[in-house]
């Protein structure tokens, strides 16, 4: 079954946000690159650091805690100590709003 969760506004004034998902059943982030936005889990699989907290570089996010990085358009580790990906979700707007489809 799909979920569908409400990520907050989809505000253009925002590039290069990261931001952490107030309510989501599950730590999720979102970032928005060059007029593009991601989802993705907002705990990094090493130790479970929130990646919102962390550093974006166009579309890398490393963790803040120990330098995990992530490619947030498949997920894949792109350096350690992390051996495990992100899970990322397709992202659309709608009426102004964020909306992110998590199986």
């Amino acid at each position: 079954m799909t979920e569908w969760v409400d990520a907050g506004a989809a505000d253009p004034q925002r590039a290069g946000e990261v931001r952490a998902v107030a309510g989501a059943p599950s730590p999720l982030a979102v970032a928005h690159v060059d007029d593009r936005w991601y989802a993705f889990d907002d705990a990094c699989p090493h130790h479970d650091c929130p990646l919102a907290d962390g550093y974006l570089d166009g579309t890398t996010i490393e963790c803040d805690c120990h330098g995990s990085m992530f490619d947030l358009t498949t997920g894949a580790v792109l350096r350690g100590p992390a051996a495990t990906p992100i899970a990322v979700y397709p992202v659309s707007v709608r009426e102004g709003r964020l909306v992110v489809e998590r199986p």
